[in-house]
Parts: structure tokens; sequence; C-alpha cells
């Protein structure tokens, strides 16, 4: 039998507590895993949650990950981190320029303490850049299991122009890395998932017929397939379809938005194996119960014009506040987040350590629905805690150095209070409230 691919390093079996003030590591043995407490300094705003308190925690993050085990064993929805990228670029509060066998030693723990609190279907995303990509992604592989892979996402974070990089090819992305605990189960639940919004500048491509009525819908055949079971036709005599033309009123097109449709030809194995029973003339329908699917086990009906395949407005667009078509965009595996107002936002300075606010609320997005758990074992200024928390979402957040009080403490004390109208208040219609707890670990 074929062994597994795995990654070897250096003291791959030992456990690092940590690296000394002269640079050499602190290993440790299975005493050092032992929980220990939490003691709760201060209580920010109106805590005893439903569901329990928002935590910020200061202290070593494999330790305090330890002691979240009791209360947090598969219950949290999402992990986002952003763990030091090991580039030796000097950040002040995390040693950065680690041997990589150290950085895997540092990550392995921390990496299997974060699937053991994971639910079942919940989502971890890591934040990395080329330098520990593939060492990362076979680490990954080995903690969560190859096959839990969902994506790995290419994070435009620069411009070409004056990034000051004096290599041949300019490198502008980063890397998320996610995966599910176990892929099978995960399921999305918020249109985020499923594209972003662009705004279209009159009438959409392709999308230039209304049904302003319907008309009379008469059953005209019933059709048997096996694994679908009974399909009803009906055509629809007395109905009316409007074409839309250069020229005409977008107001008008606007106000028939739920009815306007594109045509195309019939594909999928039931439709065109049932085309002939379709009306060849006028509006049709057939209704069915599919077995597979966004509509599986639901009755559905699907729409013809002259047997072909109706295609409404509404499931690729919407209408935003203002009467603007937005339209959907599929997600791909390349984004680009705009840092622009990324030194203003949380009011504090974190250079080379902040994350944009608009980023992280994709990811929350794409894995949790309001009082779900966040964690962020390497939280930093605090990013992941104040979106989250602006997001209705419950979170941990853990910080061993001191801007876990210097930084994260005040910029989640401006969220609680309302002060921090900045990253995605505005949109999230964010205006105060809440609260969470100040902890250290003894």
């Amino acid at each position: 039998m074929d062994r597994p691919v795995e990654l070897a390093w250096s003291n791959k079996d030992r456990l690092l507590l940590g690296i000394g003030a002269d640079g050499t590591p602190i290993w440790g043995g299975p005493a050092d895993l032992v929980p220990r407490r939490l003691s709760t300094v201060m209580e920010v705003g109106r805590t005893g949650r439903p569901g329990g308190d928002n935590m910020l925690i200061q202290g070593d993050n494999l330790a305090a990950l330890r002691a979240l085990e009791t209360g947090f064993a598969g219950k949290i929805a999402c992990v986002c981190i952003d763990p030091p990228f090991n580039t030796g670029n000097a950040f002040q509060h995390y040693p950065d320029s680690l041997d990589d066998s150290l950085w895997l030693s540092m990550m392995k723990p921390r990496l299997e303490a974060l699937r053991s609190l994971l639910r079942e279907d919940g989502l971890i995303v890591v934040h990395i850049d080329h330098r520990e990509l593939a060492q990362l992604k076979l680490l990954m592989d080995e903690v969560f299991g190859k096959g839990n892979l969902i994506s790995i996402i290419t994070l435009k974070v620069k411009d070409a122009a004056g990034v000051g990089q004096q290599s041949m090819v300019f490198d502008v992305c980063e890397y998320l890395l996610v995966y599910g605990r176990d892929i099978s189960k995960f399921r999305p639940h918020h249109p985020v998932r499923k594209g972003e919004l662009v705004p279209v500048d009159g009438f959409v491509k392709g999308y230039n017929k209304a049904i302003v009525d319907f008309g009379d819908p008469q059953l005209v055949d019933t059709v048997h397939r096996s694994r679908v079971g009974q399909i009803r036709i009906y055509r629809c005599p007395g109905n009316k379809v409007r074409r839309f033309k250069k020229g005409d009123s977008l107001e008008d097109y606007l106000l028939n938005f739920d009815r306007v449709f594109a045509d195309y030809n019939p594909s999928g194995g039931t439709i065109v194996k049932i085309k002939e029973h379709i009306p060849p003339l006028s509006l049709s329908f057939m209704e069915y119960t599919p077995s597979k699917g966004r509509h599986a086990g639901g009755m559905t009906r699907v729409y013809f014009l002259n047997r072909r395949t109706i295609s409404w407005l509404k499931d690729i667009a919407e209408l935003d506040g203002s009467g603007r078509i937005m339209r959907k965009m599929k997600m791909t595996n390349i984004w680009d987040v705009s840092n622009a107002q990324l030194h203003s936002e949380g009011g504090i300075e974190f250079r080379l350590g902040k994350k944009p606010e608009a980023l992280i609320e994709r990811i929350i997005g794409i894995a949790t629905e309001p009082g779900d758990w966040v964690l962020d074992s390497f939280l930093g200024s605090g990013t992941t805690a104040a979106v989250a928390h602006k997001m209705g979402r419950h979170w941990i957040g853990i910080e061993i150095g001191t801007h876990a009080e210097t930084h994260a403490l005040p910029r989640l004390k401006r969220v609680v209070s309302g002060e921090d109208r900045t990253g995605v208040s505005g949109g999230t219609r964010w205006k105060g409230g809440g609260g969470f707890l100040y902890r250290i670990l003894l």
C-alpha cells in the first residue's frame, strides 16, 4: 500500500512552545499542554449574551486554545488567522524570521488545536504569502485532510507601480488557504457566496424581454420520468411578452424587473428528453419536483418561450436601494479587495500587519450566519473581532503581544461604543452595542 505524502522537517514530533529572547526555540512536553484557566480582567459593554460572551484573550495562543477546548470544542463556525509570514521583515510584535522547520513546528500544534474547535461544517482560512505557501499547504493537508481543501485564493494586495521591488516579476499577491473541517458538510448560507455585486449601466445584455401577462395556464400534457416522477406541462394562452429595444425607457425596464428574462436553447437531461412535449409556440412551463440541485425536493416551475428555456433577470441580478441594477458575478479564487482606507480603519496604526475590514467581512460572510462563533488566534490589531462584532457574530480573539491591550482592546471598545465608523461600519449599519470580556491566561 502506498504511503501518503508527508512534509518532513527537523523536530516535527516535538512541541514548540515559543522562541526565546535570544532566538532559541523553547521545547515542551505533554505537561505543557495541560489547559490553563482564563481570568477576566475587564468587562466592556453589555456582556452575558445568549450563547456566550465574546472574548479578547491576551496570552500564548496555543495555551489559550487548549483552555478553550472545554467549552468550545466543535462549536467554532469560522477560524480566520493571519500568522507571521516568516518573511524576515522585522515585525515589531512577532518573531518573523524563523527557520522553516521552526515555523512549521510553531504552526502544527496550533492548527491541530484549531481543528478540534471547528464545527463539522466549519471553515478555516489562513492568510499567507509565497514564502511559506507550499509548506503550509502540505501541513494543512496533513492536519485537515487533502480532500477538505476548498480553495487557494490569490489575493491582490499591491499595485505594480511604486512597490519598490527590484525583481523582474513584481510580487503583488498573497494567498488564502481555505479548508473545511469536513467539506461534505459545509453549506453556503449567504448571498456573498453566490457572487459579487457589480453595477450595470442600462439594460442587462441579453435580458431584453418581459412577461407582462402570464395568461391563463392550461394543462396540456403529463410526462413521467423515472428519477423525477411526474412532470406537468402547461401552455399559457392570452400571455403578453414585451420586447425592449435600444431607446426604450429604463424606468419601464426596472418596473418589470422581476419578469425580465433571456431565453436560450434547452440544456440538461430532463428538459432535453421532454422537449417534444413542450408546446412549440408561445409561452409555456413545466412543473415538477427536482431530485437534485438548489431546488431539490421542492415544487419548481421552468418557463419556456417557443420551446426556449427562460432565464430570469432576478436570478442573476438585484436592485439596490437607489434603483440601480446590480449584477451577481460568480465568486472566483482571485480577489481584489481595496485597502485604500486601511490606514484609518479601527483608529489604530499597525504597520504591515493590519488587514482590510472588507476582506474579513467577505471571509466571515462565506462561512457564518449571525450568532455563529468566529475565532482568530493571531488577532494582531483586532480586525477579525471588530468585523465579526459589526456583523452580529460571536467572536474570540487571542493575541500574545502587549498590543492586545494597546491596539485590539481600544479598537474593540470603540466598536462597542459605536465610535468606530470606519471599515465595514457603513455597510453593516453598525451603530454600537454588545460587549466582550478582556481575559488573560493564568
